[in-house]
């Protein structure tokens, strides 16, 4: 199958897209700036989850009974956005009004191009683009659904993004900039986060645990509070996923959900663990690995097996994760047999 626009056809999950065809001498993998669409398979796994949990919040009653208004912010290819409205199931997808962000115009004109050549299969499903700062566009409207998904940091975009959820949603954030967040850039992450992270072998999870501290935080400056649903270091990412619901009790309880972490901690420190709940009633005969102590434990912030301040609450929800299995993902995202395949399937 050929296309006017010089294009090849793509598939992820269960949706197609149309992709330029890159020059012959083109080396190594597109990006953000280079004037080409960006497209990364690396992230197909995220894409994929995202339909999942959007699924699973449809189904517990999180995003309310009317029009979900949902955004996908520096959306690039435009595809997570799509396989919400293409791969969701018909009473779910139906009632999803969807809107793309992203800077760069011809982005824009690849995602509208491949919603046209391959619309959703039901023929439901509302696409939007918004050419312009993802910050602009998420105040310009309340929202059901937002997905952060930027090249570094996310912290630029939180507190707008907070500012536009509707009174019960979900937010999920990416991050790529995991050295600052693991620790091993020591000044960014507390230029951006104010926090420091211990580099070891629970850097990654002390990592997304100062994400929830912080987007907690933000949440809670606009009477708002967090639930994580789930929380995934992935290869080159750390991405959290949330509900956000209105609540100005739940927002005053913030302090109790975050605290430190404390590395080989000693039997003062793991009492005081058991003491706030953060611990399990093990005694301290046998000390642990790590530890999580409230925030008004008087810790040594210089001392190095300190991490923090951070989440010490759950980082993900039971039933949430439980819908993340393989038969899940293959019901909803799995190809189906099309007669004369673009792709040759």
């Amino acid at each position: 199958m050929s296309f006017d626009n010089g294009a090849f056809p793509h598939r992820e999950g269960r949706t197609l897209m149309l992709l330029p065809q890159l020059p012959e001498n083109a080396q190594g993998p597109s990006v953000k700036s280079s004037g080409v669409v960006f497209y990364n398979p690396a992230m197909a796994g995220s894409r994929t989850r995202s339909v999942l949990l959007f699924r699973h919040a449809m189904e517990e009653g999180m995003l309310g009974d009317g029009t979900v208004y949902a955004l996908d912010g520096l959306t690039a290819s435009g595809l997570r956005a799509r396989r919400w409205l293409n791969e969701l199931p018909f009473e779910i997808s139906s009632r999803i009004s969807a809107t793309i962000v992203d800077l760069e115009k011809e982005s824009l004109y690849w995602a509208r191009s491949s919603h046209k050549e391959f619309p959703p299969s039901d023929g439901v499903g509302d696409l939007q683009t918004f050419q312009g700062d993802l910050r602009a566009a998420v105040l310009s409207s309340g929202r059901h659904w937002i997905d952060i998904d930027p090249y570094g940091s996310p912290a630029p975009f939180i507190d707008s993004a907070m500012q536009s959820m509707a009174r019960s949603g979900v937010m999920e954030v990416s991050a790529t900039d995991t050295a600052a967040l693991t620790g091993s850039s020591k000044t960014a992450l507390m230029r951006r986060y104010g926090a420091r992270v211990r580099t070891d072998c629970l850097a990654h999870d002390s990592g997304m645990r100062v994400m929830l501290a912080n987007i907690s935080r933000i949440a809670a400056r606009h009477d708002r509070a967090i639930e994580p649903l789930l929380s995934v270091w992935d290869s080159h990412h750390l991405r959290v996923s949330f509900r956000v619901m209105k609540s100005v009790s739940s927002a005053n309880e913030l302090e109790e959900r975050i605290g430190w972490r404390v590395f080989a901690p000693c039997k003062e420190e793991v009492a005081a663990s058991i003491d706030s709940g953060s611990q399990i009633e093990s005694g301290v005969d046998i000390l642990p690995m790590h530890c999580m102590l409230p925030l008004n434990f008087p810790v040594d912030r210089k001392d190095p097996r300190v991490s923090g301040p951070l989440w010490i609450g759950p980082t993900g929800d039971r039933k949430a994760m439980s819908s993340m299995s393989e038969e899940r993902a293959l019901e909803s995202c799995g190809p189906i047999f099309i007669p004369d395949d673009p792709v040759g399937w």
